[in-house]
């Protein structure tokens, strides 16, 4: 039987009290992207296996990888990819779900991404990352 854990994110919820309300409130959707990338790529320098296809992300056995505390913590923190910027908000990624021992993480979709304060920088950050894992990976 496969478990799975969905984490749903809620970015015009208000946080509980217990949690900080986002990593940084003034974070734009650039940043929050940058700070997605980051993780991807010390997640492979860690030997973990990422991939991205269409408007998702692979961690590959990432359940049962042993990785440093705050590196885990931070791709499984949903604050990690919310932004707030000009009175808007949102988040980068859409869900985080266990499949058996990968964790998938969903990318908004492009019309999703082209409402958000620098749409287009994302945007193709966004492509020009995913050829960079697909390049990575060949090497």
């Amino acid at each position: 039987m496969t478990a799975q854990l969905h984490l749903p994110l809620r970015p015009t919820q208000a946080p509980t009290p217990r949690r900080p309300a986002l990593l940084c409130p003034t974070a734009s959707p650039l940043d929050a992207w940058l700070r997605l990338e980051d993780l991807c790529w010390r997640l492979r320098s860690a030997g973990i296996r990422v991939s991205a296809v269409g408007r998702t992300l692979l961690v590959e056995g990432l359940r049962y990888a042993q990785l440093p505390a705050d590196l885990r913590n931070a791709l499984l923190d949903t604050d990690t990819y919310a932004w707030a910027m000009d009175g808007s908000q949102g988040a980068v990624v859409c869900t985080l779900d266990y499949v058996g021992a990968d964790l998938v993480l969903t990318l908004p979709s492009e019309a999703t991404v082209r409402s958000w304060p620098e749409a287009e920088a994302v945007l193709q950050l966004r492509a020009a990352f995913a050829i960079a894992l697909v390049r990575r990976s060949l090497q």
